[in-house]
């Protein structure tokens, strides 16, 4: 099943992980839910899923007071609900957008990488420090 440019840009900016896209189907099924119980639910790690959370706080998915997650604003946009049968659909076309965007970040990173260890410095004068 071929996504649309808007579910991928969606998935890149709002749920770039399995965890995140874990923990936003969950909720769209069950909220209000306790963090502790959901990260119970979704069997994740401590730290994971508090980076997890925090990130879809910052990109408006979901909201977070006194214990408790719901869906957030950015829920409501037509992508999130396209996002969520295609999940249902079809899992690997999700997972292989996930992969792409992961692999994508990888290749970005590891060229400024090897860009910054090239960086030449210019050559030092007589006299300089």
């Amino acid at each position: 099943m071929p996504l649309s440019s808007n579910l991928v840009d969606f998935l890149d900016t709002a749920i770039d992980s399995f965890e995140k896209l874990e923990i936003a189907r969950a909720l769209r099924d069950r909220q209000p839910v306790r963090l502790d119980a959901l990260r119970a639910q979704l069997q994740l790690e401590n730290g994971v899923f508090v980076g997890a959370v925090t990130a879809l706080v910052e990109s408006g998915l979901v909201i977070t007071r006194d214990g408790i997650v719901t869906l957030g604003p950015r829920a409501s946009e037509p992508t999130f609900g396209e996002l969520m049968a295609a999940y249902d659909e079809d899992r690997f076309a999700i997972a292989a957008a996930l992969s792409k965007i992961a692999m994508n970040r990888m290749r970005t990173m590891t060229a400024r990488a090897f860009s910054n260890a090239f960086v030449f410095k210019k050559p030092r004068r007589d006299g300089d420090g």
